[in-house]
């Protein structure tokens, strides 16, 4: 079985677009799936939109966290959640084109992941400019290959995770922390699209900073000890 898990805050309109996207992708595939939303402490209408597509798509499911918990709490619920052996992770904001599921479902042999590299990035400049910035610091700090450790797009082998430790933040370093366990991790570039509705949440101060004090704890807690 393949269960995709997908964080969303406040993506209502986004979610009405996205799930049946999904079926019509995964319809084409001969694998058994189940798609989790997990609503993490929406404040739009999140909640009455998910409540009717699951009337109509018996594959959904949703978890509802009461308070907004942040990206990383909100993608290892799903893992928890998940009955799949692989369990794919994409953004609800329609910016990961539901098309690269067999990509990177096609390129999930042999590994213990794929992680996405979006190109032609349709973000504004500040986004992509801290984002580039992020990207080139851990690389250099962590010796990393890894291209865009943040990128939503990912395939992941279930039974991998056990050997992960869950912290806030850890979305942003599973690619590195995959490579410290001695998992392969393949990369393969994907779609990026425009957001359709509603605004990121992203902001210089809610994420870079925090990006950067996660990186440092990545870095002595899982690279530097003895």
């Amino acid at each position: 079985m393949i269960s995709i898990v997908i964080p969303a805050y406040n993506e209502d309109k986004n979610l009405e677009i996205l799930i049946p996207r999904i079926k019509f992708v995964m319809e084409l595939t001969d694998f058994e799936y189940e798609a989790i939303i997990v609503d993490d402490g929406s404040i739009d209408d999140t909640f009455n939109v998910l409540k009717k597509l699951k009337e109509k798509h018996s594959f959904l499911k949703t978890i509802n966290l009461k308070e907004n918990s942040g990206q990383s709490k909100a993608i290892w619920e799903g893992f928890k959640t998940a009955k799949g052996e692989t369990v794919i992770t994409m953004d609800a904001d329609l910016q990961n084109d539901p098309q690269n599921i067999v990509k990177i479902l096609e390129s999930f042999e042999g590994i213990e992941m794929v992680c996405g590299c979006r190109k032609k990035r349709q973000d504004n400049w500040i986004k992509k400019t801290s984002s580039k910035i992020a990207n080139f610091i851990r690389k250099k700090s962590l010796s990393s290959p890894i291209i865009d450790s943040a990128c939503g797009f990912k395939a992941i082998k279930k039974e991998c995770l056990q050997k992960i430790e869950f912290f806030d933040g850890i979305h942003r370093f599973l690619p590195d922390l995959f490579l410290r366990q001695g998992f392969k991790v393949k990369q393969i570039e994907i779609d990026h699209k425009p957001r359709m509705h509603g605004k990121s949440n992203y902001n210089i101060r809610n994420r870079a900073f925090k990006a950067f004090f996660d990186l440092i704890k990545v870095k002595f807690k899982f690279y530097d000890k003895k």
